[in-house]
């Protein structure tokens, strides 16, 4: 126990962002004794209860009888993802599905020189995020890296950044796009975008009141609600640029693709220009492009911003040009996708889910009606279905570290340097953890009783490498699934939600939706 408050002290005090921490944990965990970091000396303890360390000691067993496929020569664990191999041409998730039922909850891998470990325990989760809290390494974007390298002169954003270079941008950023009062004071702006998504909605519907693919309407909605949080105001990139759009959204999507397929395959892009890289460059030249646009017009409308406005654009202007052109871009780059789907997913289990739809309708009905406030503290049951939606579609179902140290999980000893997978969405689908997993159950989380594993549940990673949008995007999604709700009735027009794992989980064909207009009700404060 000692160790566990020790490291998490350090960390809090080391990155200046303790209170972070402490949030993020209460809101996982539904504990609503860890509040302040001012109070964590008094309540440390009821950090620990959560962390077994009262284990019995296990006895240590080599790397090497790790269960996992047949590692051959050379090619390691590949032979099995490659032509004739039973993964091969097959959903990332499936693949996951299968070696976990043969294998149990740690996998051993292999990859050329890379050794991969596949976790799936939330005991070993805090295992690997206690082994670093000061500068955790993330693997992977190999592509991304490179480019940065080459095209960006030596800049790293959050996402290819490690090290001291990338703890400097952590720290430079991360308090505005993670304090809860710095997120907070852009909810009125937020709110405006969910409303002209509700407005162009309702000139897309035909006249039974379908759409055939919401998709695009939600992935700009997630582009408009990010540029006002970076920047403080409306671009009009959907009103008069929707071709552009398009095209920055195809872009992101062809870069997730190449970047999760870039572990199966060797890095010739390293040695000659392969038409990968140059599909990889073409995408990610535009996302650069666009991004820089969005710089250059808020700078130059900048002086207009009124002086109360907290805007993210006030803390990256001290960033130099390559830091700010790799983290405006890794922040719209990362943000369409998993707050786009996110939303698509809260809608498809409310529009399967009635009686869910309903009670939520009667809590968020008269939300910013009338002359009242925009407060989602006061939205338990929003929180309920979010969080519900969230495990069992967690948009971004693992995450990667590098280990800094070795470290022993499961009775394994792992190598420093070995890259493993922390499989939370896996986790979360576990009936162990949570009785009629595969149900959709929002009320679970209301349960203030509950004693379940907080780090069982982790959609947006824990610890410095969190993802720093996850406040943002959490009141994003609530707003958006506010306004829809207080105007329509929702229903899924086909039989299933089929998806695909990239980095992030994507809805595979079009998401066609209706939206049957309620009774007039009063219109929202502006």
């Amino acid at each position: 126990m000692d160790y566990y408050r020790k490291t998490l002290i350090k960390a809090m005090k080391h990155l200046n962002g303790g209170c972070i921490f402490l949030k993020q944990l209460q809101w996982l965990s539904g504990c609503q004794r860890l509040s302040t970091l001012a109070a964590e000396k008094k309540r440390q303890s009821h950090v620990c209860t959560f962390i077994k360390d009262s284990q019995p000691p296990m006895e240590e067993k080599p790397f090497e009888s790790i269960p996992g496929p047949r590692i051959l020569p050379v090619v390691g664990s590949l032979w099995q993802y490659l032509p004739g191999g039973r993964f091969y041409n097959i959903d990332e998730a499936e693949a996951i599905d299968q070696l976990q039922a043969q294998y149990g909850n740690v996998i051993r891998e292999r990859f050329a020189k890379m050794s991969l470990v596949r976790l799936f325990s939330p005991d070993d989760f805090v295992t690997i995020y206690f082994s670093d809290l000061i500068s955790p390494r993330r693997p992977g974007m190999g592509l991304m890296a490179h480019y940065n390298e080459i095209y960006n002169n030596k800049q790293h954003g959050l996402l290819t950044g490690n090290g001291e270079t990338w703890m400097s941008l952590r720290k430079q950023v991360q308090g505005h796009f993670m304090q809860p009062t710095a997120v907070a004071s852009h909810i009125t702006g937020q709110d405006e975008a969910a409303q002209s998504l509700v407005q162009r909605l309702s000139e897309n519907l035909d006249s039974n009141g379908h759409i055939q693919d919401i998709t695009p309407e939600l992935y700009q909605f997630a582009i408009e609600s990010i540029v006002i949080m970076c920047f403080g105001m409306k671009l009009g990139s959907l009103e008069k640029n929707k071709a552009e759009v398009d095209e920055f959204i195809e872009a992101v999507n062809t870069v997730m693709k190449i970047t999760q397929r870039e572990i199966f395959d060797f890095p010739w892009y390293k040695i000659m220009n392969t038409p990968t890289l140059k599909t990889f460059v073409k995408s990610n030249s535009l996302i650069r492009k666009v991004s820089n646009t969005y710089s250059t017009v808020a700078l130059k409308k900048g002086q207009g911003v009124p002086d109360g406005a907290i805007t993210a654009l006030r803390t990256m202007l001290s960033l130099n040009e390559h830091e700010f052109s790799a983290f405006v871009s890794d922040i719209l780059f990362s943000s369409i996708d998993t707050t786009g789907h996110s939303l698509a997913y809260v809608l498809y289990h409310l529009s399967t889910h009635k009686d869910v739809q309903d009670k939520l309708y009667e809590e968020i009905k008269d939300f910013g009606l009338d002359g009242q406030s925009l407060d989602l503290s006061k939205k338990p049951y929003l929180r309920a279905v979010i969080k519900e939606t969230l495990r069992l579609k967690p948009v971004v179902p693992s995450t990667g570290r590098i280990l800094s140290k070795d470290v022993l999980v499961s009775g394994y000893r792992l190598q420093k340097g070995t890259v493993v997978a922390l499989h939370h969405g896996w986790a979360g689908r576990q009936e162990q953890h949570f009785p009629r997993a595969h149900e959709y159950i929002p009320e679970r989380w209301l349960n203030k009783t509950s004693r379940r594993h907080p780090y069982v549940f982790l959609p947006f990673g824990f610890g410095p490498r969190s993802c720093i949008g996850q406040r943002v995007a959490l009141q994003e999604v609530s707003l958006a699934v506010i306004r829809l709700l207080q105007k329509y009735q929702v229903s899924y027009l086909s039989d299933r939600l089929d998806t695909e794992t990239t980095i992030v989980t994507s809805p595979v064909k079009n998401l066609p939706f209706s939206f049957q207009e309620r009774k007039p009700k009063l219109k929202p404060a502006v």
